[in-house]
């Protein structure tokens, strides 16, 4: 997982900027159709502001070509679709996680549900490499 260190202005004009940070996860679901934990967590406070999945090779050999992305289910407030239960991974590019239960545009952190997973729709998957990126704001870290 990287994390780079992004700084949005606050809509409030307030002078202030709060920070944002990228999260990145690498996914591999080759092979399974289980719901799988990417891994890290998430910080344990934060809103999420924006989740996108990067396909670096798209998947050919499954015949449906989606995963459903959200939080480990295993967690209390967990959704293995959460986040959006249908993003195609069919073909290269930035694909965007639009909204499940969760959202993920303004989900809020509470540090208990705080693993990414993903789910692929089929355990013949056998091409794919993506990362799944997310937005993080952490209100506590404003910069004057």
């Amino acid at each position: 997982m990287t994390k780079p260190k992004y700084l949005a202005a606050d809509q409030n004009k307030s002078g202030k900027y709060l920070p944002v940070t990228e999260f990145r996860f690498p996914i591999n679901v080759l092979g399974s159709a289980a719901e799988t934990d990417l891994g890290e967590d998430l910080p344990d406070e934060g809103v999420l502001l924006y989740a996108y999945v990067n396909v670096r090779t798209a998947e050919a050999t499954a015949a449906a070509k989606t995963l459903a992305v959200g939080l480990l289910s295993t967690e209390t407030g967990g959704d293995a679709d959460g986040f959006d239960t249908s993003v195609s991974v069919a073909a290269t590019g930035l694909v965007a996680v639009t909204g499940g239960a969760l959202g993920p545009l303004g989900h809020i952190l509470d540090g208990v549900a705080k693993s990414p997973s993903v789910t692929a729709a089929g355990a013949d998957f056998a091409e794919l490499v993506a990362d799944l990126h997310v937005w993080v704001m952490i209100p506590s870290e404003v910069i004057a």
